[in-house]
């Protein structure tokens, strides 16, 4: 077997390269694979509904367990003894009349153990506590992925927005750029007066426009990835079905996580007071413990060891003023978790009849935009043909092209602001 080995060694010795190629070339072409994956994924356009999943991982990876957060309001657990079984070591008929104080021939020395049991119903209150506490736990969690989902929205259509409109005001330069480069002798003059200025003003409103991207791409970038934001969006918004009436949406208002978690921290607050409530009643025990005797009897046998139980009742001696204090903290934390749902749904109410008649108002706009379209774009026909026949007229072509971008712009705008007022009410459905 030795020979064979050193065989094949030798072979592989006469042609160097192959074994080079053969460890090589599956490590260069697993980076090429991985190169061309991460630039295709550069490329595609960053859609709103990878962006939802996007933030979701970051938040999945950036937070907390919050398994064990206090929750506000809760009212704490004030009993004594927060343990049930204990552990007991101690003496007895310790000599204390002489001196030194010393032991004496009836000292015994005794190690044993409590147990307390409490009452059948406090399971039942340790129950109801922590299905209160998981029910909040679970209605927090998905309040604040609704939310999550809001503020990525609004900032996709945000960055959408002002992409949209560097596009159109870039497209605008070119055309006046062309404008200039075909112009004839007869239509210099009027390019200075006209053109040249209008170009100043469109490059300042792209400064401008650059700097609102770069925030919006900052802010975006710190739920969904930086490398994410650089990446094209999509030529269009997305396609959201109509929102339900206001009446229906009001109607339901009642059933919003917000909402639903202020009557899950209600729930939570009323079972911990009916534990600690539980925990301060009266209740009883049990104990046993072994002692050890020291010294012998006068005819020199040891003295036995000792076994004793014990039965004990754990009265409390301040049950009234332990009641009016969990009474006092119940009634406390109750009323501001009331006070705050009250004044959630009042905020929520009024966020819902403000961004619906948003995206009424937006709907509207739109529509009136898009009537005027037809006249920018009939003027614009008319301006072409005069400067196609005058090239003169070359002023009355630039004031048509900046009156059809201004309201592209404005359409742009109010196409956005019309989807994120359906965002926002989407936080409502």
């Amino acid at each position: 077997m030795s020979n064979f080995n050193l065989k094949n060694t030798r072979s592989f010795q006469k042609h160097p390269s192959w074994l080079v190629f053969l460890v090589i070339f599956p490590v260069l072409y697993f980076l090429a694979i991985t190169h061309s994956f991460a630039a295709a994924k550069t490329n595609l356009p960053l859609t709103l509904q990878e962006a939802e999943v996007l933030s979701l991982q970051m938040r999945l990876k950036t937070q907390t367990a919050d398994g064990n957060d206090k929750i506000t309001g809760q009212v704490p657990d004030t009993s004594e003894n927060s343990s049930n079984s204990k552990m007991t070591f101690g003496v007895e008929n310790v000599l204390v009349n002489t001196a030194p104080i010393n032991q004496g021939d009836n000292t015994i020395f005794k190690i044993g153990f409590q147990q307390k049991i409490p009452s059948a119903d406090i399971y039942g209150f340790q129950t109801e506590q922590a299905q209160a506490l998981s029910s909040l736990a679970f209605k927090k969690q998905r309040g604040q992925v609704r939310s999550l989902h809001r503020t990525v929205r609004n900032l996709w259509l945000d960055l959408y927005y002002w992409t949209q409109a560097l596009e159109d005001l870039q497209a605008t330069q070119l055309l006046f750029t062309h404008l200039i480069d075909n112009a004839s002798s007869a239509a210099k003059p009027e390019i200075s007066i006209h053109i040249l200025p209008n170009l100043t003003q469109l490059a300042n409103q792209q400064d401008f426009v650059q700097g609102q991207i770069v925030g919006v791409r900052k802010q975006l970038g710190s739920l969904v990835g930086q490398d994410n934001t650089s990446r094209p969006l999509p030529p269009s918004l997305p396609n959201w079905p109509t929102p339900p009436t206001l009446a229906r949406l009001q109607k339901n208002l009642s059933q919003h996580p917000k909402l639903q978690e202020d009557t899950a921290t209600i729930q939570a607050i009323r079972a911990g007071a009916s534990l600690v409530k539980e925990k301060n009643k009266s209740s009883f025990g049990i104990g046993a413990s072994y002692g050890v005797r020291q010294n012998e009897f006068m005819g020199g046998d040891p003295k036995p060891d000792t076994f004793s139980a014990e039965l004990k009742f754990h009265l409390s001696s301040n049950a009234e003023q332990q009641q009016n204090k969990v009474t006092r903290a119940n009634v406390a934390a109750l009323e501001a978790a009331q006070l705050k749902q009250e004044e959630d749904y009042r905020q929520l109410s009024a966020d819902l009849i403000r961004n619906y008649g948003d995206w009424q108002k937006y709907q509207q706009e739109i529509v009136t935009l898009n009537t005027q379209q037809a006249n920018i774009d009939q003027q614009s026909a008319y301006a072409l043909e005069a400067y196609q026949t005058n090239h003169r007229k070359i002023n009355l072509l630039i004031n048509a092209y900046r009156a059809q971008l201004q309201l592209q712009l404005n359409k742009l705008r109010a196409e956005v602001n019309q989807a994120q007022a359906r965002v926002n009410l989407m936080y409502f459905e």
